[in-house]
């Protein structure tokens, strides 16, 4: 059997086994060298690597250097038991990885999740301008060797051609599994009634909880609408903003809303089946350089969105072209507010959004139809 090597410091188990399959049906089997190997199936081979630190960006570059480090030094003993490698762009610094699988003749497909440089330069502006050119001056000479180069929405696309006009990028999106979360009646769902949300129009956060994801907004709609005894706030996650938070809603006495760690992996399809409208948040720095791929499983829940962002990015478009939700903007507590509102007062709009959400992830984001489109792409490669 022939073997394919997946260099990527953090990946969810779930993608990790869509690769798997998508690779099985072409006769190869699967290794990984990686920091974060939960949820993977048996039959994958785990090479545990330097784990992913993101609480700051001094712990960032770091553990992105360490996993360079180490990756090296495994790829210089093993590259040859190897007929094609793929990397990720987390770590984002491991050109040198990708050069080395070059010079080698493997096969190479790199599949960029967020868009580097590009992020530091818009989080510290033009002081970095210097770095950010050589930074693209060495991916573009590494991108144009590659076999393919992926990227997982189109808007993305636009804005790595925008530096790469000559890059041959193909989009392949995120997943999620609609098999396994699904619309839940809430009258059968054990995490609404464990948490008293039966009866009420629930919108939720659900994920990282970092200090750029805008929840000064929500929690000041929050208490502008205190007194609707109808609506429920619930925030589920953990990060650097989980404990000014939950702060902030002990402070002002927000009853209308609740804060949750993390819940077990087998609550989730309960938990993100609790909420009528789950909010999806990118900074405005960050608009069109990732996509929070937590949209699809938010849509297969059966639930609609409200996206709070800058502008133009995939999840924004997404809502232009699909009516599921509310695309509001960054900072606008007032058009967040009516947002709300217009979800929790107009049933039959919300109903439409939450039954166009569904089909949409059914249709086009489902797990198997993504592991299809990576077996096409593998058969037509390797």
């Amino acid at each position: 059997m022939k073997k394919f090597l997946l260099i990527s410091q953090s990946q969810d188990g779930s993608y990790v086994n869509l690769i798997k399959n998508a690779l099985s049906k072409s006769g190869y089997s699967l290794t990984v060298f990686t920091g974060k190997f939960s949820d993977v199936e048996k039959d994958v081979e785990i090479v545990e690597a330097p784990k992913y630190d993101s609480t700051s960006f001094k712990s960032r570059f770091k553990t992105w250097f360490s996993y360079v480090r180490s990756a090296k030094k495994y790829l210089k003993s093993n590259i040859d038991k190897f007929d094609a490698v793929m990397f990720t762009s987390n770590p984002p610094v491991n050109q040198s990885l990708v050069k080395f699988a070059q010079s080698k003749k493997k096969k190479c497909i790199y599949l960029i999740w967020d868009i580097y440089p590009d992020c530091i330069e818009k989080s510290f502006g033009k002081k970095v301008a210097p770095i950010t050119a050589v930074w693209r001056s060495i991916n573009r000479k590494m991108y144009e060797k590659c076999d393919q180069v992926l990227t997982i929405g189109e808007v993305m696309r636009e804005h790595i051609l925008q530096s790469y006009p000559k890059l041959d990028v193909k989009v392949i999106p995120y997943h999620t599994d609609t098999g396994y979360i699904h619309p839940i009646d809430k009258d059968e769902n054990i995490f609404v009634k464990q948490n008293e949300l039966e009866g009420k129009k629930v919108f939720m956060y659900s994920g990282k909880m970092g200090f750029g994801h805008g929840f000064d907004e929500m929690l000041n709609v929050a208490e502008l609408l205190k007194d609707r005894d109808d609506i429920r706030f619930l925030f589920i996650g953990h990060g650097m903003a989980f404990e000014p938070v939950k702060k902030h809603i002990e402070d002002n006495g927000l009853s209308n809303t609740k804060i949750l760690t993390f819940q077990p992996l087998k609550m989730l399809p309960y938990s993100l089946g609790s909420a009528d409208v789950s909010f999806i948040t990118i900074r405005e720095q960050t608009d069109g350089l990732f996509l929070p791929s937590k949209v699809y499983d938010a849509m297969a829940s059966g639930s609609a969105i409200i996206c709070i962002s800058g502008g133009k990015n995939d999840v924004s478009k997404l809502m232009e072209d699909n009516e599921i939700g509310v695309h509001v903007k960054t900072s606008s507590v007032d058009e967040l507010k009516a947002a709300v509102l217009k979800l929790a007062d107009d049933e039959e709009f919300l109903e439409r959004c939450k039954k166009n959400a569904v089909g949409l992830a059914v249709r086009d984001y489902d797990i198997k139809t993504v592991t299809e489109q990576y077996r096409r792409l593998f058969d037509s490669m390797i």
